[in-house]
């Protein structure tokens, strides 16, 4: 048996597909005793130049252990499927079962939109708590200010009742000196009355 590496392009339109796609290829090899040593999915990736007016197409590559006549295989099933635009197949020395350098740079980037989204979460979620920080400041100074008009408004209502007080007691006052003045008078009246 000898160690192949297989990249095929699928048809972007067939992406949904794509991982029927490598399972069909897969037990193609696993049926005829061969091994898969690594299978990755790319996803779609931009094409380096247009192939059939398309720019994008999904991504696989396969290490796989197999005879001669299963590879001839594999390639005539690449050459009539019309799901896929390109492929190669290159023969290797031996097996490979480390992540490819493309896999690699997909996961760091997948990593790095993943941590930048959570940075963007965070900054966000700051932003909402500073937002209602400077509310509550708000309600508080509005509440407090309310409080002072409340407040003013009763020392307002406590002058102005002392203020009616002061004027029932002095007009109680001035209608007490009027009877005692009028009382008085009319004791004097009478004095008066009595001595003649």
């Amino acid at each position: 048996m000898r160690h192949y590496e297989i990249v095929a392009l699928v048809h972007p339109d067939q992406s949904e597909q794509q991982d029927e796609i490598i399972d069909r290829y897969r037990r193609i090899v696993e049926d005829s005793g061969g091994t898969v040593h690594r299978c990755e999915d790319w996803g779609r990736r931009k094409l380096a130049y247009p192939i059939q007016k398309l720019f994008k197409a999904g991504y696989f590559l396969m290490n796989i252990e197999c005879d001669p006549s299963v590879k001839e295989e594999i390639e005539t099933v690449f050459r009539y499927n019309d799901s896929i635009i390109r492929s190669l197949v290159l023969r290797k020395n031996g097996p490979v079962t480390e992540q490819s350098p493309i896999l690699k740079q997909i996961i760091k980037k997948k990593a790095d939109e993943k941590r930048q989204a959570e940075e963007a979460a965070e900054e966000a979620r700051k932003a909402e708590e500073a937002r209602q920080a400077e509310l509550a400041k708000a309600e508080e100074a509005r509440q407090a200010e309310l409080a002072a008009q409340k407040e003013a408004a009763e020392i307002k209502a406590e002058s102005t009742d002392e203020e009616s007080q002061n004027e029932d007691e002095k007009d109680s006052e001035d209608t007490e000196n009027a009877v005692e003045s009028i009382s008085a008078d009319e004791t004097d009246d009478d004095k008066e009355e009595v001595t003649s």
